[in-house]
């Protein structure tokens, strides 16, 4: 179990404070979990519903001869069509925290506080990271079991 206690930007990077509980309720530890903002700006490749990529024009990018697998390529002068919005989703940030609420399951015993971490960004974290702090505030309050 854990509770989303915070979602707030620090230093153009996503910052998740997680409060991980016993299966009574009562805390374990806290966890801080970071993203870097340019997460925010970073978007899937659009498919058909045959799940086969398409190119800017909205035309199936045509796929290599002769290979055991197929695989698709950019021609010259085209570039992938991609997905509107972020290409995480709430999926991306839960998983994160259940995987390591289960990773120290059995011993781990924590700590208490957060600490403020000074992050190294780039233009494009200050880009993308006002696009995660709005896609994910929702999250604060999220209880999970």
């Amino acid at each position: 179990m854990f509770n989303i206690a915070e979602v707030s930007v620090c230093d153009c990077h996503l910052l998740v404070k997680v409060e991980h509980l016993n299966d009574d309720g009562s805390p374990w530890f806290w966890e801080q979990y970071i993203w870097q903002g340019r997460e925010g700006i970073k978007q899937n490749r659009a498919s058909n519903p045959d799940g086969e990529f398409l190119m800017d024009n909205g035309e199936v990018a045509p796929f290599l001869e002769d290979v055991r697998h197929p695989e698709q390529y950019l021609p010259d002068g085209r570039t992938w069509a991609r997905r509107p919005g972020t290409h995480m989703d709430n999926s991306s940030i839960l998983g994160a925290i259940r995987e390591v609420h289960q990773q120290r399951q059995g011993g781990f015993v924590g700590y208490n506080g957060w600490i403020t971490p000074t992050l190294e960004h780039r233009t494009d974290d200050e880009d993308g990271c006002a696009i995660l702090l709005d896609r994910f505030s929702a999250l604060v309050g999220r209880y999970d079991s």
